[in-house]
């Protein structure tokens, strides 16, 4: 893994253990806007810069020391995004003990088999999953001209696309998807249907 996203997968991490704590839960029952995640400013990716630097030094695996966090408070409530709730020495042998952890075993096939799907995906010539709820959602209300509007966004007519199949637009949105590419990618993507 590249060592400058190293501070982001933690990130991405800790909101996503942050997410399962009983606190979170609790919160999001009462006030669900309270329970956004963490965003990624330039103060906090320094703090968890500093993490990954701090764990190298005591001889730590960053992602098993965030986890292990979590696991000593036993998932009741996340730690605080500061120095000294992060990177406290006297964990150290506490998280040291634990048995390895199912949670971010989990975590990591899920964040592997998505980046191994995405470096796979060609959003030319494949149906991907987000794109094809965006053009439901707008089938849903009726909004079939807006879609067409949007090709960057909804990236036009696709054979495999039931929403598109279904659309009484799909003839003029194959065929200002061709106009919009130098190249055949009605074929490419009636090839990959084929697939």
């Amino acid at each position: 893994m590249n060592a400058d996203m190293l501070p982001l997968v933690l990130l991405a991490d800790f909101n996503s253990y942050r997410a399962r704590t009983q606190g979170h839960f609790k919160l999001r029952q009462t006030n669900p806007f309270a329970t956004a995640p963490l965003k990624a400013t330039v103060a906090r990716v320094q703090i968890f810069r500093d993490l990954v630097a701090w764990c190298r030094e005591h001889e730590l695996d960053p992602r098993q020391w965030v986890v292990g966090l979590f696991r000593v408070r036993q998932w009741k409530h996340a730690p605080k995004t500061t120095p000294g709730c992060l990177m406290s020495t006297r964990l150290i042998p506490k998280i040291k003990r634990l048995p390895p952890s199912k949670a971010l075993n989990a975590r990591v096939m899920a964040t592997s088999e998505a980046a191994q799907a995405a470096a796979q995906s060609d959003p030319r010539r494949d149906l991907l999953h987000h794109v094809e709820a965006r053009k439901a959602t707008l089938a849903e209300h009726g909004l079939h001209a807006s879609c067409f509007a949007s090709v960057e966004e909804t990236l036009g007519f696709h054979p495999r696309s039931a929403t598109c199949r279904a659309c009484p637009l799909q003839g003029d949105c194959a065929v200002r998807l061709c106009s919009v590419f130098p190249f055949d990618i009605l074929g490419l993507r009636q090839t990959a249907a084929e697939l």
